[in-house]
């Protein structure tokens, strides 16, 4: 475990409004140069607290964070054909496998249930020769008792299984994954509903149309599309922002439910993306100033919480400064809570009070 899980605290809890955000750290070549390496959790308090850093790891197949910021889990590739869920419980700095090693298995996207007690996660075969691998379907497996149970069946060839949020009715959400992922929902009831083939799942409320969605994303070069408000009860889906002029790359709602917050600039390109809030049905929008080059996105009670890199030249890639950045809801003056030379492409909310 010690050679996956590497732990640069002796314990931690979040007090306060708190953040963890997810550094893909490049690592340095003795001769110049970089190439990709692994993750770093790097806990950010709203007030202006010292972050600190908790925890790196390995890329792997996916993470999750319990809401209280106690459990982390990672899917953890421990050779070339077989990864395991591996769990750090941050309050004790104690690190122990979720899963047995089963060779020539491999696991994606674990998510926490609603109060933690249960990782769901998706399950396949590795290509360990021609035809060989294939979806086993999504499982999950109790913290306690390190129990697994299967919760679907496979779907069939060439995608795979592999979660999305797992929320406090009980719906989880998945994706049928291959060069990008659709978008499905498991009701409490056991029906299924399917948004596309290829959409990218932003946020959640409890009053219908519960989910924001941006379409596309499958295979290279995604720049933005719509933002869809989905209800994934009755099937309907809604146009909020974009179009043919405008794009959209996430989006968040607002604590109460009834506001957005949108990452979407013009399809020309001519401008950089900003912060754009809006109220539910996509009216009385207002741009927040000094937030171009904002990329994730996470509505708060404390403020906006983006993270920011301006477009390399390329147009495609970005380049650092990476920042993560809090601004009033309002606008106004805002504040730069981490500074990074490599990517931030995950937030993560884990305090109590959001």
């Amino acid at each position: 475990m010690a050679q996956y899980l590497k732990p640069e605290v002796q314990r931690w809890q979040p007090t306060g409004t708190t953040l963890v955000a997810v550094v893909h750290e490049n690592t340095r070549r003795l001769g110049g140069g970089t190439q990709a390496g692994g993750l770093a959790f790097v806990a950010v308090p709203l007030d202006g607290s010292p972050t600190t850093r908790l925890l790196t790891a390995p890329l792997g197949n996916g993470f999750d964070i319990s809401q209280n910021g106690a459990l982390f889990v990672l899917a953890v590739q421990v050779n070339d054909t077989s990864s395991r869920l591996a769990l750090w419980d941050a309050r004790s700095n104690v690190s122990t496998w979720l899963t047995p090693l089963e060779n020539g298995v491999i696991l994606r996207g674990p998510s926490f249930n609603p109060d933690s007690t249960a990782v769901t996660f998706g399950k396949a075969k590795a290509d360990v020769a021609p035809g060989t691998a294939g979806d086993l379907g999504l499982f999950r497996v109790r913290v306690s008792d390190r129990i697994v149970s299967q919760v679907r069946a496979p779907v069939t060839q060439p995608f795979f299984s592999s979660t999305v949020d797992h929320v406090r009715d009980g719906t989880l959400y998945w994706g049928r994954v291959y060069e990008g992922a659709s978008l499905e929902a498991t009701l409490p009831s056991g029906a299924e509903r399917t948004f596309a083939d290829c959409a990218t799942y932003q946020s959640w409320r409890e009053a219908s149309p519960r989910v924001l969605v941006v379409p596309g994303g499958c295979g290279t070069g995604f720049r933005g599309a719509e933002l869809i408000a989905w209800n994934d009860v009755s099937g309907e889906k809604r146009t909020v922002a974009g179009g043919a002029s405008e794009l959209v790359t996430a989006a968040d709602w607002n604590p109460e439910g009834n506001a957005i917050v949108a990452v979407m600039g013009p399809a020309s390109g001519a401008s950089p993306v900003t912060l754009v809030t809006m109220d539910a049905s996509g009216g009385q929008r207002r741009t927040i100033a000094g937030t171009e080059h904002a990329s994730r996105v996470l509505w708060l009670r404390a403020g906006i919480a983006y993270t920011y890199a301006q477009r390399d030249a390329s147009g495609f890639g970005s380049r650092p400064p990476y920042e993560l950045r809090l601004s009033p809801v309002a606008g106004g003056a805002q504040r730069t809570l981490l500074t990074s030379d490599d990517p931030i492409p995950w937030l993560r909310f884990v305090s109590a009070s959001p």
